[in-house]
């Protein structure tokens, strides 16, 4: 049955729609203490205290590693148990979702960690001689105990489209334990380092074939631990992403004897013609599922795309990444109030399941000619991606052009280092817009934080696929975009669970070699051959991937209305990030213009101008 729905409600501005986030402060003097959170737990045990907030997975294992009995033990309890057992080496066991906090009085360490993947946020700011932690900069600036003084290099990085630190946040004082990391503050010395490691670092950390039917185990269980937490609802595209998490959270749950869950599906228009929203219903009714289906019509007429996500972005803790959250967060809220306590998607297929095309150039590198033949093939054969481009873009611009500039790197760092380093910053300053940071300072600081970035090592020569699944870890804009993922479910009350970010199957998938993960000439086998088994009624085995980000409205008049709303880059300007005039000049010629590669910047600016006037 397909169910339409209504328009969005206001719960999408409230900042005190959901639970309050953690919020712990530690001092030399006074310990570890709990301020604020409405599901975190504080525990207290011979010289150790623990603050946690999340859901950890498979309690049993880690009261093995502790030596008790589980079930009458809180997980600030069975964690801090395991800690005095193992100390800070049973952090790569704990499997979960959470924000964690150690206070060792014995050895005057304290130890703030994040989840191996980053799916609950960690920061932390200092408070006099002490550190207040939480998993949401707003509760940080609310203590009145933290600056709040805008990054401003961070926003021009933004407007940059670059992002050079993982631990930096839109406010000065404000940082970010990465993913897979601990913060660890031990006889007065700050130290970050990553307590757990997924990408390959050798031959013999690779998948072999005969070990691919793990995947359907290590998968299955990826999506019960979403179970766990209640009835789902599944955003359901019509990806194999998605389908394959909607038919094995189906079947499991029936299995299980849970409620079933609720697709939400948004119909995107096609301008090719093919029929996504067919596909939605589809795997909907083949699954026997209840489905919510808005169109993206429906969802720019009742709150149009532009307004809606810049009014939202004004009530996120950052600028807004998601430019759709708006739709999405209406059917996720709606999805709460019907019962659903939990809501999943296909997020983190293309990271995993997917080989990057950066892949090329390793095979260039090898002279595997043969398989890069089949890897175009494979891209082919699974994406709607025009010929032309896709030759170019696996020969030239991610396959033999990075392989020369390695090379080229190589032999200028040797021979003429100086101009290695002018050569770099002469690229930094050709691709900064002539209308950012009229600042000298801080254009100044702008470039030698790229220039830094761009002579940080690289992958070594044939090691590009490898280095591609690093940056997925640790990339900055990955931070934000899984931040902005944690706001989102606080705001609608149901939790977000993300089968294909699960530490253990991303564990694996990204030791899957690549001509494994492109087996038939397909990417994304692995999912293929997981539905030809449990659903061969859905026939997706050879679908081709359909990209949403195509379909995006360039609705030049809804832009060029909110710029003259806002009468301007005004904060933007007032902040130094933008030479006014200069700016105003650049949107009348990209509006004139229509659509065209700069289209996206002046959302980028509409986006960070509503989110900094409500904090300058």
């Amino acid at each position: 049955m397909t169910i339409s729905a209504p328009t969005s409600p206001s719960w999408l501005l409230k900042d005190d729609s959901g639970p309050r986030p953690v919020l712990a402060r530690w001092a030399p003097d006074q310990g570890l203490e709990l301020l604020a959170g409405d599901a975190s737990e504080l525990t207290e045990l011979a010289g150790v205290t623990v603050v946690f907030d999340g859901l950890l997975y498979e309690r049993e294992e880690l009261a093995r590693v502790a030596g008790v009995d589980d079930e009458a033990l809180t997980n600030a309890e069975l964690v801090l148990r395991a800690y005095l057992r193992r100390a800070a080496g049973v952090l790569p066991e704990l499997r979960g979702v959470f924000t964690l906090a150690i206070w060792d009085a014995r050895n005057d360490a304290l130890l703030c960690v994040r989840d191996k993947m980053g799916l609950q946020p960690l920061f932390y700011a200092s408070s006099g001689e002490g550190l207040l932690i939480s998993a949401s900069t707003e509760s940080l600036l609310q203590t009145g105990e933290v600056p709040a003084r805008v990054n401003r290099v961070v926003l021009a990085e933004h407007l940059s489209i670059r992002w050079t630190t993982k631990d930096e946040t839109y406010w000065t004082a404000i940082r970010r334990v990465p993913a897979g990391h601990v913060l660890e503050l031990r006889c007065g010395v700050r130290n970050v380092f990553r307590y757990w490691h997924a990408p390959p670092e050798s031959a013999d950390d690779w998948v072999r074939e005969g070990e691919l039917e793990l995947f359907e185990d290590v998968f299955t269980r990826a999506v019960e631990r979403g179970l766990d937490v209640g009835r789902a609802g599944i955003c359901l595209s019509g990806g194999l992403d998605s389908i394959s998490v909607a038919t094995v959270a189906t079947q499991r749950a029936r299995a299980r004897g849970d409620t079933d869950p609720l697709a939400l599906s948004v119909e995107f228009p096609d301008p090719d013609g093919l029929d996504e929203a067919g596909i939605q219903r589809s795997v909907a009714r083949q699954l026997g599922i209840d489905q919510w289906m808005i169109t993206l019509d429906e969802a720019i007429e009742h709150w149009r795309t532009l307004p809606a996500a810049l009014e939202l972005s004004k009530a996120m803790p950052a600028p807004l990444f998601g430019f759709f959250s708006p739709s999405y967060l209406h059917m996720m809220g709606r999805a709460r109030a019907e019962g659903c306590d939990v809501i999943m998607t296909g997020g983190g297929g293309d990271e995993w399941l997917a080989v990057a095309v950066t892949w090329a150039s390793d095979l260039i590198a090898t002279g595997d000619f043969r398989g890069l033949y089949r890897f175009y093939k494979a891209i082919q054969r699974s994406y709607r991606v025009p010929r032309k481009t896709l030759v170019k873009n696996m020969l030239w611009t991610f396959g033999s052009r990075p392989l020369l500039v390695t090379l080229e790197t190589r032999l200028l760092d040797r021979v003429a280092p100086g101009l290695l380093r002018a050569q770099r910053r002469w690229v930094v300053e050709r691709n900064t817009h002539p209308w950012l940071v009229p600042d000298p300072e801080l254009r100044r600081e702008l470039h030698e934080r790229a220039i830094a970035d761009r002579s940080r090592p690289k992958s070594p020569f044939g090691r590009a696929y490898v280095g591609e699944i690093r940056r997925a870890f640790d990339h900055p804009l990955v931070a934000f975009e899984l931040e902005e993922m944690y706001e989102k479910a606080r705001r609608s009350g149901a939790r977000v669970h993300l089968p294909y970010w699960d530490a253990d199957l991303a564990y694996y998938l990204c030791r899957v070699p690549p001509k494994l993960l492109n087996q038939g000439d397909r990417s994304k086998s692995l999912a293929r051959r997981l539905l030809a088994k449990r659903a061969p009624e859905l026939r997706v085995e050879k679908q081709r991937k359909i990209v949403t980000g195509n379909f995006w409205p360039e609705r030049h008049k809804e832009a060029a209305q909110a710029w003259t709303e806002l009468g301007g880059p005004q904060a933007l300007a007032e902040a130094g990030i933008v030479e006014r005039d200069a700016v105003d000049s650049f949107v009348e010629k990209t509006l004139l213009r229509g659509r065209g590669a700069s289209s996206h910047y002046i959302r980028d600016l509409l986006n960070l101008e509503v989110w900094l006037r409500e904090r300058l």
